[in-house]
């Protein structure tokens, strides 16, 4: 069965061109057609009574008091041009998922651009993993599928920018990559990611030693670095958050 399976897929045409198009397929048939069908669960309702009753302000509330104010634009957005239709909602945060997966598979792409399936099912892998079970609560875990595909925008834009030698690419990862910051404090940490990213794209003709490749590959990383680490001082040290004090006896 395995072999048989394994012969059907190497007779599979796979492009370049193809492969959003098939992604995108792969996210109807897996959450798409379900979409008509599914509501607002859990935490979802905590935007549609913050939003319903008290607008953009109570968005900003519920951001600050959830301890992550900088993701407040997003559902203040997403709220004026969905409102309330959980079918809107669903199809928002299916769309963010798969741009997610067209990332990943640009990324990988740019590594191995010589293995069109490989990169494919291990994209594959990425768009329908098993175990995030909370994809049909639309509202609150679109935050968590826009970050994710932000950061990986602004990985595949910093290694083609290496790729290509042109400016204007590490300009559209760092700029991506602010934005980034006022999306999701949930994959903060996968910035840490970049450096290796960076790494494996840099020419080994073009660097000597290994230290030179390390202190080139740092100093490339650093602007993003810094944004991150400003981030995280902001978050950790400065910002009073209500989170710390929600639960307090009173």
């Amino acid at each position: 069965m395995i072999n048989n399976f394994v012969s059907k897929f190497n007779k599979f045409n796979v492009t370049p061109g193809t492969i959003p198009a098939l992604l995108l397929f792969a996210s109807m048939i897996s959450y798409g057609l379900m979409a008509p069908f599914l509501g607002f669960y859990q935490d979802d309702w905590h935007f549609i009574y913050y939003y319903v009753t008290r607008g953009d302000p109570g968005i900003i509330e519920l951001a600050h008091y959830d301890g992550h104010p900088l993701s407040a634009w997003i559902y203040i957005l997403a709220f004026r041009g969905l409102g309330i239709s959980p079918l809107a909602w669903q199809l928002f945060s299916i769309f963010w998922r798969w741009l997610a997966a067209v990332a990943a598979w640009k990324l990988l792409h740019q590594f191995w651009p010589n293995h069109l399936k490989q990169t494919f099912t291990a994209t594959l892998f990425f768009l329908l993993y098993p175990a995030f079970i909370l994809q049909p609560q639309a509202i609150c875990y679109s935050e968590v599928w826009i970050s994710h595909a932000l950061l990986l925008w602004s990985f595949y834009y910093a290694g083609r920018g290496i790729q290509e030698n042109k400016f204007r690419y590490h300009a559209f990862g760092f700029a991506i990559k602010i934005l980034h910051i006022f999306t999701s404090a949930y994959v903060t940490g996968l910035e840490f990611v970049r450096l290796l990213v960076i790494w494996m794209q840099i020419p080994k003709e073009q660097i000597e030693s290994f230290r030179k490749k390390l202190k080139t590959a740092i100093w490339l990383w650093l602007p993003y670095l810094l944004i991150n680490l400003g981030y995280v001082i902001w978050r950790v040290f400065l910002y009073n958050s209500p989170v710390d004090r929600r639960a307090d006896p009173t």
